[in-house]
C-alpha cells in the first residue's frame, strides 16, 4: 500500500506531476497494491490548469480516495469521507458498522443537501478567490517589511507558503523570536523526524488582511 498526497504535499508544497501519477497507478496495477489518496486540501487549486485527482484518472480501480470537510467548511463538523471502488463498498460498510456507529445523521443530511443544491461549489469558488488574495497580501507585505529579504514565491495550491532557509542555518531561533513578538512562524525542522532541510511554514488562509500585514511587520523587524 502507498499513501500519497498528490495535489499538495505538506509542508513542502510539492505537487505530483501527471506522468508520475500514471506511473503510480501502473505500479498499483502491476503489484496488486492499493493507493490511499489523501486529498486534504485539493479543493484549493488556484491556477488555470488544475491537476485531476488520482481516483478520477483512467485505470484508478485501486485508489481509495479520502477527504474531509474540515478545511472547506469547518473542523467542528467532524465529517470526512472515503470513495472506494464498487467492489469494496460492502467491506467498508461492514468495517464502519463494527468500528463506529455514531456518525451524526442530521449533520450528514444537511450537508448532503448543501452539496447537491450547489452551495458547496459556490462557497469554494468564493474561498479560492479570497485565499488567493490573502496569499498575495502576505507575499507583498513580507517583501515590503523585510526590504526585499524575503521574496516568497506564489503557490497555485494549498493554504500555506514555505520559505526554505539556506543550508546549514537553524530555523528554530527565528521561530522563537517570532513567537515572542506574537507571531506563529512554524519551523520546518519540527515537521520531520530527521531531515537536513530547514525553513518556515507560513499560513495565510485563516487570517484577515490586517492581521497578515501586522504579522508581516513584526516578522520584518526581526529579519532586519
Amino acid at each position: 500500500m502507498a499513501m500519497v498526497t498528490p495535489t499538495h504535499q505538506f509542508p513542502l508544497g510539492v505537487r505530483m506531476s501527471l506522468p508520475r501519477r500514471f506511473a503510480l497507478l501502473e505500479w498499483a496495477r502491476a503489484h496488486q497494491a492499493w493507493i490511499v489518496e489523501d486529498d486534504y486540501d485539493g479543493e484549493f487549486q488556484y491556477g488555470a490548469h488544475r491537476l485531476p485527482a488520482l481516483c478520477s484518472l483512467p485505470n484508478a480501480e485501486r485508489v481509495l480516495y479520502i477527504g474531509t470537510f474540515s478545511k472547506t467548511l469547518h473542523p467542528g463538523l467532524r465529517l470526512g469521507f472515503i470513495v472506494v471502488p464498487p467492489a469494496l463498498t460492502e467491506a467498508f460498510r461492514g468495517a464502519k458498522a463494527l468500528s463506529d456507529r455514531h456518525s451524526p445523521g442530521e449533520a450528514q443530511e444537511v450537508l448532503a443537501r448543501f452539496v447537491t443544491d450547489g452551495h458547496l461549489l459556490r462557497h469554494l469558488r468564493r474561498m479560492r478567490e479570497l485565499y488567493q488574495q490573502r496569499q498575495q497580501v502576505l507575499i507583498d507585505a513580507l517583501a515590503k517589511s523585510s526590504r526585499g529579504a524575503w521574496q516568497l514565491a506564489p503557490s497555485e495550491q494549498g493554504l500555506h507558503l514555505m520559505r526554505e532557509a539556506a543550508a546549514g542555518r537553524a530555523d528554530a531561533p527565528l521561530s522563537a523570536r517570532a513567537r515572542e513578538a506574537g507571531v506563529l512562524l512554524a519551523p520546518l525542522s519540527a515537521m520531520a523526524i530527521e531531515s537536513p532541510r530547514r525553513g518556515w511554514v507560513l499560513g495565510y488562509a485563516g487570517y484577515e488582511t490586517a492581521a497578515l500585514r501586522s504579522a508581516a511587520r513584526a516578522l520584518g523587524s526581526l529579519l532586519k
